[in-house]
């Protein structure tokens, strides 16, 4: 029978549950409708402080910014926080799509400054949020160690401390499946420090935490939720832009490609579904996936492929790319 397939969710919140605005020396700003409706308000803003004009300028700039690329229509003001809600309904819904897809055995990780003493309430409120989306109760399974992070180095070295942690336990059986969805304090990798290893990429991240797992078989995706750019008036902005639907795909596409053999064994008596698993193997998109022929018969069972529960996982993910 393949081996048990553990998969952890390392989640942050704020630039990934929302969209966050680096405000050098100050906590990130919050995008969220009063924050907008404030800065569209302003139609000359030569006569402000420096400092408030540069915040206007840069919530304005958001406001208005397309995504990259052709994923998704609109821009980031479509993610904006309502009331006195801190995450984006919108973001809420595809993290549902991405623990939905991950299956029953998933931990999800508080890895955000969420998971100190004084934010409880806020997690309390999340995971009622998150329990609508996903239709049952869901509560953080842990979080990574609480300490007063200072920076994309800390948030990684926790990350890496969980890790080394869960992977020398004897909760799983040799094999994880780790993926993380963090804005690292709204930080490009730009060559900073996480003990030994410069993070130049994601890939460098993904390097990172597969040092840190004390088993041979683990898959690492990370998903960096952050854009910078310039200004018209020359402004850097840097923003941890939420849950993506580029980024969603990318996470959605990483669970079904390494989660399609585990489903399948485990639903058919230990043999993957020979159709899906060779699709995923060859790199297929979640949708090139589903898509596979209704009538053709499935690698486990005489049945048709539809008919066959290992093809279960991938319909359960095309959620997220609809």
């Amino acid at each position: 029978m393949a081996p048990a397939l553990d998969t952890v969710i390392y989640l942050d919140i704020d630039g990934v549950l929302n969209v966050g605005i680096r405000d050098h020396g100050n906590a990130p700003l919050l995008l969220n409708e009063d924050n907008c409706t404030m800065a569209l308000r302003f139609g000359d803003t030569s006569r402000l402080r420096q400092r408030e004009r540069e915040c206007i300028e840069k919530v304005i700039s958001v406001v208005k910014r397309s995504f990259p690329g052709d994923t998704e229509a609109g821009t980031y003001r479509k993610y904006a926080c309502t009331g006195k809600h801190q995450c984006s309904d919108i973001l809420l819904h595809r993290v549902k799509q991405i623990i939905k897809a991950a299956g029953d055995g998933a931990h999800v990780v508080l890895a955000s400054n969420w998971r100190k003493p004084k934010y409880v309430n806020k997690v309390m409120l999340l995971e009622k949020e998150i329990s609508k989306h996903l239709g049952r109760t869901f509560t953080f399974d842990s979080t990574t160690e609480v300490i007063n992070e200072n920076g994309a180095p800390d948030r990684l070295h926790c990350i890496g401390k969980h890790v080394r942690e869960i992977s020398s336990s004897t909760s799983h059986n040799g094999a994880l499946r780790l993926l993380v969805l963090d804005d690292f304090f709204v930080t490009p990798f730009n060559g900073w420090a996480c003990e030994h290893c410069k993070i130049t990429s994601s890939g460098d991240v993904e390097a990172y935490l597969k040092e840190c797992a004390q088993c041979a078989d683990v898959s690492v995706k990370m998903v960096h939720c952050y854009e910078d750019w310039l200004t018209n008036e020359g402004y850097r902005v840097e923003v941890g832009t939420g849950l993506t639907a580029q980024h969603t795909a990318i996470a959605l596409d990483f669970l079904v490609h390494t989660g399609c053999r585990r489903l399948s064994a485990s639903l058919t008596n230990g043999q993957p579904c020979a159709a899906e698993v060779a699709a995923a193997e060859k790199g297929a998109s979640i949708r090139e996936v589903v898509a596979i022929d209704a009538h053709s018969t499935c690698g486990v069972s005489p049945r048709k492929h539809r008919e066959c529960p290992g093809g279960s996982f991938a319909n359960a993910a095309a959620e997220g790319r609809s």
